[in-house]
């Protein structure tokens, strides 16, 4: 639930705007989330473990199952977590988080092509991330049916580079 408040605060800080995105294939670990229970909370936190063999947020490390991609691209972005198949009528849809691959899909994994178009690119903080899904998933923010999706560089380390992507996009 939001409240008002919550979401005048949240609609004061956030600006978005528009930019043209590539088609981009993406290869990574996938749940099913049913999102009336919170499981999310746990889920997909385990899903970027899974691939980084850490916690979003901090470095890369060798037992993540990220090294099993062959043929791993940086651009647009590193590592995506994407949200799609949405099933509203049990409120439940799939969690991705992956990374830009032209290479095959290794055992356990899926791959998910984000379709080239205009979409509403945030640039947000940690702090500033749930107020951005609020926006998104508000009633009055027009939305695709496809997919939403976060998009994230790392620097040199595999530490990720917050805030923003500057404007390469």
């Amino acid at each position: 639930f939001r409240s008002r408040r919550h979401l005048e605060e949240s609609e004061a800080i956030m600006e978005y705007k528009l930019v043209e995105f590539p088609e981009t294939r993406v290869v990574g670990m996938c749940d099913r989330i049913e999102s009336t229970t919170g499981e999310c909370s746990l889920k997909i936190p385990n899903l970027w473990r899974a691939m980084l063999g850490a916690p979003m947020g901090q470095e890369l490390t060798p037992e993540g199952r990220i090294n099993e991609i062959e043929d791993r691209a940086s651009e647009p972005f590193d590592i995506y977590a994407i949200y799609c198949n949405y099933d509203y009528s049990v409120w439940e849809y799939d969690a991705i988080v992956g990374c830009p691959a032209e290479g095959a899909v290794p055992e356990g994994m899926v791959e998910f092509t984000l379709p080239a178009g205009t979409y509403a690119r945030f640039d947000v903080t940690p702090d500033t991330m749930n107020a951005a899904w609020d926006i998104i998933y508000g009633p009055d923010f027009p939305r695709g049916d496809v997919a939403d999706f976060e998009a994230y560089r790392t620097d040199e380390d595999g530490n990720f580079a917050w805030p923003g992507f500057g404007d390469n996009m």
